[in-house]
């Protein structure tokens, strides 16, 4: 069995360990098979993290032209398609395709949707074209608002690739919810790092750091998310964390706190969480916060959540890893897509919703056509409330085996049934 692996998202710890996990159980699974990992243009430094080093799996970097850089996309948008094979780079694609038993399109957020990704699109419509046999595993998918042609032309092309899918399995129930609305088969599933529970052990510089009694905190500078950034207070959201760091020192004074970058390798500050982080703890003046270097793996970001008091966490994998790893935690949520999930697992309990704690204020984005009734929203949630509640939330904390249990159960079965259809169904070369 020939699996090619496309549309592997890469900066991103959560990534990297949906990554791991989806790779190690093809094999365990498919122990004859090769896999093949299809990157196409990407700087070569950013791969390093993901590589497995086992000689069943490759990893393949196509270089492109500037060319290329300059109009794939734009064919894609204007619908000639033909004209991709003007070009070597799809048609050096178009021939893995054609040599690979299975199509994967890796694990991750939705490119398909809310990020809008056309080379996502771009790679998975070209599969289609070769006729391949593609499983999408583990993705997030939608919203699909309507908008300007641009994106109706996306959001048109990504329904249509969408249907005509093979086996289709979900990680978040908002997307579930997106795929019913749309008529599409799926299984349901959680993020593919629940697949495993890496076993590494904290490294002894890092251990120096941290000691035995810590708590981990994940802020999320948000405004990375192209559809948040102009809604969001930068200020806002790093003032949130100051003080949240300042009370959970408060209120645990033997504690050290613990932050761990989940996006790394980015050249912007928005890119690399260390920075965010940094400034953050730099503002906090304080010996017992600790910023984990960025290049830790994602398998010692799971062994320092394995050991740690408790979690908060600002990202969806900053919650997956405690889930995972049995750590009680307090989910910070500013999107449905993460509370819906929870809601699955029966952690209501766990969330304090942000989803207007970071609004821009009356000085930041007021007109003087303002109504009150934007007033009104954008001034629903103060962050000093939602600080005391996460406070609340820790006196009540404990491990929770049965939401562990069910994740990794679920995430399994949407592999397995996967696995199944790969196992019986004809190879499409």
């Amino acid at each position: 069995m020939k699996f090619l692996l496309i549309n592997q998202a890469l900066f991103n710890r959560g990534d990297e360990s949906a990554h791991k996990a989806l790779v190690y159980n093809l094999l365990l699974k498919f122990p004859d098979c090769s896999i093949e990992v299809l990157f196409v243009g990407r700087d070569p430094e950013a791969l390093e993290d993901f590589i497995i080093a086992d000689r069943r799996v490759k990893y393949t970097n196509l270089p492109v032209s500037d060319f290329f850089r300059k109009t794939y996309v734009r064919i894609l948008k204007t619908g000639l398609l033909w004209r991709w094979f003007i070009m070597s780079t799809p048609r050096k694609i178009f021939a893995k395709y054609r040599s690979a038993d299975w199509v994967i399109s890796s694990p991750g957020d939705a490119s398909l949707g809310a990020r809008y990704d056309w080379d996502h699109l771009f790679l998975l419509k070209l599969a289609q074209m070769a006729g391949s046999r593609i499983a999408y595993l583990g993705r997030s998918i939608g919203p699909f608002p309507d908008g300007g042609p641009i994106i109706r032309r996306f959001n048109h092309l990504s329904i249509k690739v969408l249907r005509k899918m093979d086996f289709i399995s979900l990680r978040d129930v908002a997307s579930e919810e997106t795929a019913a609305g749309l008529g599409l088969k799926f299984s349901p599933s959680y993020d593919l790092s629940f697949l495993g529970t890496p076993l590494a052990q904290i490294p002894r510089n890092i251990r120096e750091k941290i000691g035995h009694d810590y708590a981990v905190i994940v802020p999320n500078y948000l405004v990375q998310y192209p559809e948040l950034r102009s809604r969001l207070s930068p200020t806002a959201i790093r003032g949130f964390y100051e003080e949240l760091l300042r009370d959970t020192l408060e209120k645990f004074p033997r504690l050290r706190i613990v932050l761990l970058p989940q996006l790394f390798n980015g050249t912007s500050y928005i890119g690399r969480d260390m920075k965010f982080f940094q400034d953050v703890a730099d503002a906090v003046k304080d010996e017992r916060v600790c910023v984990i270097p960025d290049e830790c793996s994602s398998d010692i970001h799971q062994a320092i959540y394995r050991e740690a008091r408790f979690v908060i966490g600002g990202s969806l994998h900053s919650i997956v890893f405690a889930i995972n790893n049995n750590v009680p935690f307090v989910a910070l949520c500013h999107e449905e897509r993460a509370s819906k999930t929870l809601a699955r697992l029966g952690k209501t309990d766990r969330i304090v919703d942000l989803s207007g704690a970071f609004e821009l204020r009356s000085a930041e984005k007021f007109s003087q056509q303002a109504i009150g009734a934007d007033r009104a929203k954008l001034l629903n949630l103060d962050s000093r409330v939602a600080i005391t509640r996460i406070m609340e939330k820790l006196d009540t904390l404990r491990p929770d085996p049965a939401a562990q249990s069910n994740a990794k159960a679920l995430t399994a079965s949407a592999f397995a049934a996967a696995c199944e259809l790969i196992s019986t169904s004809r190879p499409s070369r």
